[in-house]
């Protein structure tokens, strides 16, 4: 003889319902690879020299270089601390 199904607790006394267990479904996982295009525009943009400093932030970190006798990044993080105020950052 075959076992009985489980009936689960009926929610409402005027309502009964039987209950089937969940069914697991499998999932397919892809991997996405993203690669990073460069243009020819973006290569004729990059100086050797650019480290992604604008023309006025250059201005003020060679001003503090020379004002304050101290290397580049001292500079540049004495300039950011003042908000790339020279002034601000050799009175700091």
């Amino acid at each position: 003889m075959p076992p009985k199904k489980k009936r689960a607790l009926p929610q409402d006394d005027s309502e009964e319902t039987a209950t089937a267990p969940a069914k697991k479904t499998k999932t397919k996982k892809t991997k996405t690879k993203t690669t990073a295009k460069v243009t020819k525009t973006s290569r004729a943009k990059k100086n050797d020299d650019d480290d992604g400093y604008n023309t006025q932030q250059k201005a003020a970190i060679s001003q503090f270089m020379s004002f304050a006798s101290t290397d580049q990044k001292t500079a540049i993080k004495h300039l950011k601390n003042a908000g790339w105020d020279p002034s601000a950052a050799v009175n700091a």
